[in-house]
């Protein structure tokens, strides 16, 4: 039974704001939107459940616009579980990005001339992982009259903290312009644990699987690209997992209202949401932006056999903040000012909305 216990825990959570877990999602997203940017999540999850359930990702990324390099930071904490199941990994990505632009033949005649980027991330991690046999009562300490029996157990468990374990991952993008007026559109593909990373516990190796990630998201402006304020943007997203056996599957449509507000709507499913009839969970998100802040949260409403009455539901909490033009690689020159904007897509609604810009 514990041994099944960790395999399963080896499996990464997933986390629904993707839209500011972007490094959680691809390290090739790092410094891609060239400022300065940091911002931490915590998601609670089935929270009348036994046990907490806590996750919380604190992450900063920052770019070189003059050499299409971006640079980030990942802290991942996960708790779990009566038994003090605990996991901390900390992450460096680096990613290279080489802007282009659509060729006048290009077969979409409203894209002739608009903007693209090809990126391509690399990150490298540490990772440990802890949790307190004492809390934990194998089949030897009971007695199936008397109950619990023993406070030992005959099974060798080891150490409460597990092997350092050395993580790789690596994930492309592709983000291009739709139009040259403001929309625009990104996908990518990403893996995780590439190199298949060992981990001991009570005697045994066990391997973390290779978690890989799909994404693709496009963002219409509704509105005239020539207004500063109120602009209106239309967005959807696709997100796909798999690791091992297990797959996750979520749509996203989100818009938002003036120059502060977000609301949006999501469906995950083991297969494909739109085709599945066995949905996961709903998802219910609204943020708020002022002066570089980003206030979000999340609801995510449990849909299967475990039920809303039985989880309460999934809480997640985020906030961000973006440092506007600080960057690496500042340059005074008009040449260099002009390529400082090499890394943003939309270049006609650039600070209209932040969340938007992935």
């Amino acid at each position: 039974m514990v041994i099944t216990w960790l395999t399963v825990k080896a499996q990464d959570p997933i986390l629904s704001q993707f839209y500011i877990n972007r490094l959680y999602l691809n390290p090739a997203y790092a410094g891609v939107n060239r400022d300065l940017t940091i911002g931490v999540v915590n998601r609670q999850q089935w929270t009348n459940l036994p046990g907490p359930h806590s996750i919380t990702l604190a992450t900063a990324d920052i770019g070189c616009p003059t050499t299409g390099v971006g640079f980030g930071l990942r802290l991942f904490d996960h708790i779990v579980g009566t038994a003090g199941y605990h996991k901390t990994d900390f992450a460096t990505a680096v990613s290279v990005n080489i802007p282009g632009f659509f060729g006048r033949n290009w077969p979409f005649r409203q894209m002739r001339k608009a903007k693209y980027l090809i990126g391509a991330g690399l990150q490298y991690g540490l990772a440990q992982k802890r949790i307190d046999w004492s809390k934990l009562v194998f089949s030897d300490q009971i007695d199936p009259f008397q109950g619990i029996v023993s406070p030992n157990t005959a099974l060798n468990i080891g150490n409460d903290v597990s092997n350092l374990t050395h993580d790789l991952s690596a994930g492309i993008l592709f983000r291009g312009e739709i139009t040259r007026e403001g929309s625009f559109f990104s996908l990518g593909f990403s893996g995780f644990h590439l190199n298949r990373p060992r981990e001991t516990k009570i005697g045994l190796d066990h391997r973390i699987p290779t978690r890989y990630t799909a994404h693709f998201f496009t963002h219409f402006l509704l509105s005239s690209p020539y207004r500063n304020r109120n602009q209106h943007y239309l967005s959807f997203g696709y997100v796909r997992h798999w690791q091992s056996t297990l797959t996750s599957n979520a749509v996203h449509v989100s818009t938002n209202f003036g120059d502060h507000v977000l609301v949006g709507l999501g469906l995950r499913s083991e297969l494909y949401p739109l085709v599945d009839r066995r949905i996961e969970s709903l998802i219910f998100n609204i943020g708020y932006q002022f002066t570089g802040f980003t206030l979000s949260y999340s609801y995510d409403i449990v849909l299967s056999a475990l039920g809303p009455q039985n989880t309460a539901g999934t809480h997640e909490f985020g906030l961000v903040y973006r440092f506007e033009n600080v960057y690496f690689c500042r340059e005074r020159s008009i040449r260099k000012r002009a390529q400082a904007r090499c890394l943003l897509i939309d270049r006609q609604t650039r600070g209209a909305f932040d969340l938007f810009n992935f």
